[in-house]
């Protein structure tokens, strides 16, 4: 049980150290100022919906998706090798699709994602 509550928290500490800030950043830079209330209010609702279905199918992913069969409820390693690989396919998506902003205005953002 200690190792599964110790995974659970290198996850939560990746995360908040790796990917939790830039949808945050992003967000708020990208949008023009007439609609950047509205979008920045849809995306935290994206982000609490996908957050709300993590939270609806972590236990039956984890018993699911456990590389020990035999006791599948008690080793639910699986489902953090999942969650792991969406990350570093997030990474790599992050990585090619995201335009270096470095230097720009905030006035300039826009034109930056309209040419993407």
């Amino acid at each position: 049980e200690i190792t599964v509550v110790i995974f659970m928290a290198l996850y939560v500490l990746s995360f908040g150290l790796g990917l939790s800030p830039i949808p945050w950043t992003v967000n708020a830079e990208i949008y023009p100022m007439s609609v950047r209330s509205a979008c920045m209010s849809m995306s935290t609702c994206t982000n609490w919906l996908m957050n709300f279905a993590v939270s609806l199918t972590y236990l039956s992913l984890a018993t699911r998706l456990s590389t020990y069969k035999q006791d599948a409820e008690s080793h639910p390693d699986g489902i953090f090798w999942f969650y792991a690989a969406i990350t570093f396919m997030g990474l790599l998506m992050l990585a090619w699709k995201m335009p270096e902003t470095r230097g720009l205005a905030l006035e300039d953002m826009g034109a930056v994602f309209r040419d993407e």
